[in-house]
């Protein structure tokens, strides 16, 4: 895919940096996911966007291309001695750093969506997982996992939930179960 095609896509200007890239990445992939989206093209529109963002992070020097360092927060690309040593940290609240390919993330990731939750669709192409989790009160909730691999060789995962039912309760923050997954992916990850 052109770099053109793929700001077209996601609408973005020639001049839109990373955050604007990211965050229209992410409110576009919530609204095309087949389970949200009853259109017959949500599964065809849900992999170009995911194709046009890798497409964009690879080419486009102005998005993010992040190692987390030892406090877990993003640092340069040079900073690999941090991901050998803790092979999944937290980049962000909802974005989840696995130190290793996005073929072996997705592996990882889906192990985990069945330890925590219900798997119900998954697209390993456009490297994309749902799982359904049920809170302590009963209230059922989406979680989308988004693969985007990296250069570096840190996969990010970014985390989206959303209630499908009626909410009973206080729903968990994504940050909440984003952590949940980045400990249940440590211990895949080590052999557990």
């Amino acid at each position: 895919m052109e770099v053109s095609e793929a700001r077209s896509i996601l609408g973005l200007s020639a001049d839109a940096g990373s955050e604007e890239a990211r965050a229209t990445f992410r409110r576009l992939l919530h609204e095309a996911h087949p389970d949200r989206n009853d259109s017959r093209d949500a599964a065809d529109r849900t992999r170009a966007i995911v194709l046009a963002y890798r497409t964009l992070s690879v080419a486009d020097i102005t998005l993010p291309v992040v190692v987390p360092d030892d406090s877990g927060r993003a640092a340069g690309p040079h900073d690999r001695a941090a991901a050998e040593a803790d092979p999944v940290t937290l980049l962000d609240a909802d974005t989840i750093g696995l130190a290793c390919p996005s073929d072996e993330a997705f592996a990882v990731l889906l192990e985990v969506a069945h330890r925590i939750g219900d798997v119900t669709y998954l697209d390993r192409d456009a490297e994309l997982l749902e799982a359904l989790l049920r809170t302590m009160d009963g209230t059922t909730i989406s979680m989308v996992i988004s693969l985007q691999g990296r250069a570096t060789g840190v996969t990010e995962a970014f985390v989206t939930l959303e209630p499908i039912d009626r909410v009973r309760g206080p729903l968990p923050a994504v940050a909440e179960v984003a952590a949940l997954v980045a400990h249940h992916a440590r211990v895949v990850m080590k052999g557990g």
